[in-house]
């Protein structure tokens, strides 16, 4: 919790900018759960970002457990992904 709250308090007093998100180191499954995201809240971040391959829906994400799109060499499979189709495939796999 201390070193949270004071690298939240450090990047603020040294960039003179409220920082808002926080983004998990490696951010993979297991690298986060509901004690490091309420830690995370409680130091004042108001979003957090995993690097979990998804897209967020607004009536079922969390702040906390933002999902990222990776980028991708091909346009076509990036736009896939940006869309929430490629979700869509994989929750039908």
């Amino acid at each position: 919790q201390y070193e949270l709250e004071s690298a939240k308090n450090d990047l603020e007093e040294y960039t003179g900018n409220e920082i808002v998100s926080f983004c998990y180191p490696n951010g993979g499954v297991g690298d986060f759960d509901t004690r490091t995201t309420n830690a995370v809240r409680l130091a004042g971040y108001k979003l957090a970002f995993t690097s979990v391959e998804g897209t967020n829906l607004l009536d079922k994400m969390d702040p906390m457990q933002l999902m990222r799109i990776h980028a991708h060499p091909r346009v076509g499979v990036f736009k896939k992904n940006a869309s929430g189709l490629g979700d869509f495939q994989r929750d039908w796999l």
